[in-house]
């Protein structure tokens, strides 16, 4: 009963360290198309105190310094 017991505690703590893992590599790896996108992105970067990270925008690029801007 006992092994049981720690194998379904080890189970759902392995599961939620996938999940939260799942969640920190979708946010760490960001593609941006628009200004609110961009900003965002920014802020969620900013209210985590990342020192470094990394935002890749796909849109057109006549348009980055405007959405930079909007940003």
């Amino acid at each position: 009963m006992l092994a049981l017991m720690m194998l379904c505690i080890s189970l759902f703590g392995g599961y939620a360290a996938y999940l939260e893992a799942q969640t920190t590599d979708c946010l760490d790896s960001t593609q941006v198309a628009s200004s609110k996108e961009l900003g965002q992105a920014l802020a969620y970067h900013m209210s985590q105190f990342d020192e470094t990270f990394s935002i890749s925008y796909i849109g057109k690029s006549r348009d980055f310094e405007q959405t930079m801007d909007e940003a």
